[in-house]
């Protein structure tokens, strides 16, 4: 009878399709104009805002600067446990294992990363000729 255009915000639904949050983040920012970042977030929860990083994870240690107490101390636990690890000399000391690390260095001590670790090939040997 008429002959009428309607523009269509919504409707009932009646089949009971599920629709993506995202689309209807897509339809705010078409119609309303705002940017994708504040929709999304607004509708599903997500950041899109490259240039703001949050930090989800929370600082495992504080940092704590270099004292002679603590350098001594894990000397003296390496030298009385030396098949100690360096992570677990850092969780007696409460540092980090690169800071157990440093301090081993400076005294001359460089671990091996493969220990006991014995390669069948070849070229790998330490004797350095042929097997």
């Amino acid at each position: 009878m008429y002959n009428y255009i309607f523009r269509q915000f919504g409707n009932s639904n009646p089949a009971g399709i599920v629709i993506n949050l995202g689309w209807y983040a897509l339809a705010e920012c078409i119609i309303t104009g705002k940017s994708a970042s504040e929709t999304l977030l607004t509708w599903c929860g997500l950041r899109y805002d490259t240039t703001e990083k949050p930090r989800n994870y929370p600082k495992s240690r504080i940092y704590v600067p270099p004292n002679e107490e603590t350098n001594k101390a894990v000397v003296e636990i390496y030298r009385a446990n030396p098949h100690l690890k360096n992570c677990e000399i850092a969780k007696i000391v409460n540092r980090s294992d690169t800071f157990v690390s440093n301090v081993l260095r400076k005294i001359g001590v460089k671990r091996d990363r493969w220990e006991r670790h014995v390669s069948t090939d070849p070229r790998y040997a330490k004797t350095g000729g042929k097997k």
